[in-house]
């Protein structure tokens, strides 16, 4: 799934990409895709980030181990930020906190912000 995502994003946007690879093959693999800069996600994603040299990051997608990566991702995000999670769905309490929060926002009974927990 990451590398069709990885294709669509690269032909439907005009953003700054950064994937994350831990293999030599798939940051090679990435590289052929046309993703400008590849980090590898089990080091300190902020600090990869920082070296680069780049703006913050507006936006991030998860399609996999969010249970692991989230405090990361949440680290590397801008204020404002979006984080987009396509998971497993065998993680049924990160779905079911997701669907009672868009309930919660479809039936416009929540006041502020909403904060999902339990992860």
């Amino acid at each position: 799934m990451g590398s069709i995502l990885v294709q669509l994003v690269l032909a439907c946007t005009d953003l700054q990409h950064v994937a994350t690879a831990s293999r030599q093959q798939s940051r090679d693999w990435l590289h052929s895709l046309g993703v400008q800069h590849v980090i590898n996600h089990h080091e300190l994603m902020a600090e990869q980030i920082h070296r680069l040299n780049l703006p913050g990051v507006q936006a991030a997608v998860s399609i996999t181990h969010t249970e692991q990566l989230f405090d990361a991702l949440l680290e590397i995000l801008e204020p404002q930020g979006s984080l987009t999670l396509i998971e497993d769905p065998t993680h049924a309490a990160i779905a079911e906190n997701v669907q009672r929060g868009h309930h919660r926002l479809e039936a416009g009974t929540s006041n502020g912000k909403l904060v999902l927990a339990g992860w």
